[in-house]
């Protein structure tokens, strides 16, 4: 269950980190047109899912999952980013559905200073897991 904390961690951070998703949205005509509710699930889609491709496609080759430690270095903080982040989008999908689009204004005002410190808290626990992952390297048992 912890590694999933990670991998949402990982996804979230390389979707702000390369915004790939959000280069996609713009090259589809109409997009922004779309009824609120579903412009903003397309969005969620567009942002995070390729970001969630390629962080399964990093696991599955480095193998992290064979490799975590039993207990997961950084997971506090891993968890503690990724809950406030599920936080706010839940907050900006609710305030979406809100006529006139004051409460989804609201909401990505406010957001930045909410999800920097969930970011801080996930980059921080992301390196302490990538410290904390051995390598497969044999130890050097030179004397």
């Amino acid at each position: 269950m912890q590694l999933i904390y990670v991998f949402l961690s990982f996804m979230f951070l390389l979707a702000d980190f390369l915004p790939i998703g959000t280069y996609l949205m713009r090259l589809i005509p109409g997009f922004h047109s779309m009824p609120p509710g579903v412009y903003a699930v397309l969005t969620l889609l567009f942002r995070y899912a390729p970001a969630a491709l390629i962080t399964a496609w990093f696991f599955k080759t480095e193998k992290l999952q064979q490799r975590v430690p039993a207990p997961i270095p950084g997971v506090k903080f891993l968890f503690a980013g990724v809950m406030i982040t599920l936080a706010v989008i839940a907050i900006s999908m609710l305030a979406s559905t809100i006529e006139g689009g004051g409460g989804s204004y609201v909401v990505s005002t406010f957001a930045f200073y909410i999800l920097l410190p969930a970011r801080l808290l996930m980059l921080v626990g992301a390196v302490k897991f990538l410290m904390g992952i051995p390598n497969g390297v044999a130890p050097d048992t030179r004397d």
